[in-house]
């Protein structure tokens, strides 16, 4: 790996505290391992209330402006603006549901791809969780195909952008919540970029914050990305 390489490092939170002490520490050694220093870890923060942000200086982490609880994607896009990275930018859960070394294997695919996503559809991939989830998931994938073509997976935490292509699709997102997956996506596809899926082991972790009544809001914001005139 090239040693002028910069990274940013995107974590939304939305009190993450126990979470990011755990995950943190994991992170910063892994990168150590594979002789990656050139590297900044962002907590995009989701108006926590409890010591996400303390946690977050104790291992030196760039923290975005303290704001309401607005959504994941407002947060990440709060992330982008204030990043560093020249190359890449990986954005992935505080609780490493998708093994935090799988970064090795996507900065693979650059440059031949622009953005690398993890998935839990595609031949390769190892899934835990419950059976309700795999249903819920197969059942958004449909009104997610209209709008996202020939992707199996969008919604899974660990995605990898080229900085080129983040700094051009990001300020051009409009959804705030969890359907921000799938605008960022769609957008990517919309301009031309490359995606590659790339199988992974993923575990569902306690303590999620997706609720059942957030499916039905996800559903309004594919609406949304489908009815809005973008540039």
């Amino acid at each position: 790996m090239a040693d002028n390489m910069k990274l940013s490092i995107i974590i939304p939170c939305f009190n993450e505290e126990e979470r990011l002490a755990k995950s943190l520490p994991i992170i910063k050694n892994y990168m150590k391992s594979i002789g990656i220093f050139n590297y900044e870890i962002i907590i995009s923060d989701d108006g926590s209330t409890d010591s996400t942000r303390l946690v977050a200086k104790r291992h030196n982490c760039v923290l975005t402006p303290v704001e309401k609880n607005k959504g994941k994607w407002y947060a990440i896009r709060r992330a982008i603006m204030i990043s560093t990275a020249t190359d890449y930018i990986l954005i992935t859960d505080s609780d490493l549901s998708t093994p935090i070394s799988y970064f090795a294997e996507f900065i693979k695919d650059f440059p031949k791809y622009d953005v690398v996503i993890a998935s839990r559809a595609i031949d390769g991939s190892n899934v835990k969780t419950s059976l309700f989830k795999k249903i819920a998931g197969r059942i958004s994938n449909i009104p997610i195909s209209f709008i996202v073509k020939d992707i199996k997976d969008t919604q899974t935490g660990f995605k990898m952008f080229s900085v080129d292509v983040a700094k051009k699709i990001f300020p051009k997102c409009i959804i705030n919540r969890w359907g921000g997956d799938v605008e960022v996506l769609y957008l990517t596809q919309k301009y031309g970029y490359k995606i590659k899926e790339y199988p992974v082991n993923w575990t569902n972790m306690p303590g999620s914050k997706v609720k059942l009544s957030d499916y039905p809001k996800t559903l309004m914001e594919l609406f949304k990305i489908w009815k809005h005139k973008y540039d």
